[in-house]
């Protein structure tokens, strides 16, 4: 698994969705891994980029999010899954996943087309 966490702040650091570093990762993981990607961020919406990161890969994305608890103070934070393994996301029931959270999961062919 590899888990790329750099996006939160105003300063994007592009360079980690090219399609030259999705290459890197690829290269990197055991076949069927996981590539995490926080794309939770208040200036730009990386969801389209993620989604051509899994596209130029030829891997399935799955977004995960959680909604924002006013209660506790928690903001709501977006991941995308990218991997190869489509077994993983059916077997393990991403889209039901409990962690302690309400979550919820939509798979690339949902992501908004039209974000920047």
């Amino acid at each position: 698994m590899i888990a790329v966490d750099a996006f939160s702040s105003d300063v994007i650091p592009v360079h980690l969705l090219t399609a030259e570093c999705g290459d890197v990762y690829r290269r990197r993981l055991a076949p069927g891994g996981l590539q995490l990607v926080h794309i939770s961020n208040r200036s730009m919406n990386l969801e389209r980029v993620a989604r051509g990161l899994a596209e130029h890969l030829g891997w399935k994305a799955v977004l995960f999010f959680s909604g924002q608890k006013d209660e506790t103070g928690e903001s709501t934070w977006r991941w995308v899954i990218i991997t190869s393994n489509t077994g993983f996301l059916q077997q393990h029931r991403i889209a039901d996943a409990g962690v302690g959270c309400s979550c919820a999961c939509v798979p690339t062919s949902h992501f908004p087309r039209g974000c920047a």
